[in-house]
């Protein structure tokens, strides 16, 4: 039987630190909050085998952010920790400050044990309430025709791929 759990919570960094990506941009640092950043995680499992997929709205997820995670998790849930697949959204707009290598300070501002702590923290316990929410799921797909809908941006006349899965 398959089961699947979501967890989501608001990783919003406080008012103040660097924005990932910005670098030396004139408004490297967030005045305020126009719109959260989440966290989301979806756990699905078929009794023997586990994994987790974990979307973070930031930048990147640098190296040391990675391992700290999946130590934690492994750690607390016990998945392994080579069944996680961590990725970022690659806003812009996210948090900053915690890279430690010079690249990450260059685009995200200099290091924040706090902001990183934070991120390990909240993305774990979002794997966690993903993994305490399991329930029965089944999958299903359905296809449609999107004639009319779809276009090539490139060529005006090239190929289109009209099929919805």
């Amino acid at each position: 039987m398959l089961s699947a759990g979501v967890g989501r919570a608001d990783m919003t960094p406080p008012v103040g630190i660097a924005h990932g990506g910005w670098g030396a941009a004139i408004h490297e640092r967030a005045e305020g909050v126009h719109m959260p950043f989440y966290c989301t995680a979806l756990y699905v499992t078929n009794g023997d085998l586990e994994l987790v997929i974990v979307d973070l709205d930031a930048g990147i997820i640098p190296n040391d952010l990675d391992a700290a995670i999946r130590k934690e998790v492994e750690a607390r849930v016990g998945i392994p920790s080579d069944n996680l697949r961590l990725s970022a959204t690659h806003t812009h707009a996210g948090p900053g400050a915690y890279g430690n290598r010079f690249i990450e300070k260059l685009s995200m501002g200099h290091y924040d044990a706090t902001v990183f702590d934070a991120l390990v923290r909240t993305m774990t316990d979002t794997i966690v309430r993903a993994h305490e929410a399991l329930a029965p799921v089944r999958i299903a797909y359905a296809a449609s025709m999107t004639d009319g809908l779809v276009r090539n941006r490139v060529f005006d006349e090239g190929i289109v791929d009209p099929e919805l899965l």
